[in-house]
């Protein structure tokens, strides 16, 4: 193989690792169509709502913040999120046809894994 087709081989796989380890980790942000930016978390409750009460500030939970267009933003606890089951990997996707944005998560009960989705239309809440 030549020198340059080395090269070119070598890049391509260092572009596809990167486009990859991107794709792994940047579901995470939606955009509206209005404007309006969707971001999803998973974390402690502790961390997510330093003020809050609701559950165990030790206990891993999933929020979706939601900032509008003027840039007010709005923290929600994601229902069934505030047990002591682990929620990792939380993803968020925007679907323009019926104004919902969707979220999904993994949920481990026990040493099962387990994928939970919530659907926030803006009007009646997470679902």
């Amino acid at each position: 193989m030549s020198k340059r087709k080395s090269w070119i081989l070598l890049w391509a796989l260092g572009f596809a690792f990167v486009a990859s380890a991107a794709w792994a980790q940047g579901h995470d942000l939606a955009l509206g169509s209005n404007g309006t930016i969707y971001q999803v978390h998973a974390d402690t409750y502790g961390n997510l709502f330093p003020q809050g009460g609701a559950t165990n500030p030790n206990n891993q939970v999933v929020a979706l913040d939601v900032t509008s267009p003027s840039g007010t933003v709005q923290r929600i606890l994601v229902p069934g999120t505030a047990g002591p089951d682990t929620e990792t990997l939380p993803s968020v996707v925007f679907a323009d046809d019926s104004q919902t944005i969707f979220l999904l998560w993994e949920t481990e009960l026990n040493i099962h894994p387990l994928l939970q989705l919530a659907g926030f239309d803006g009007a009646s809440g997470l679902r």
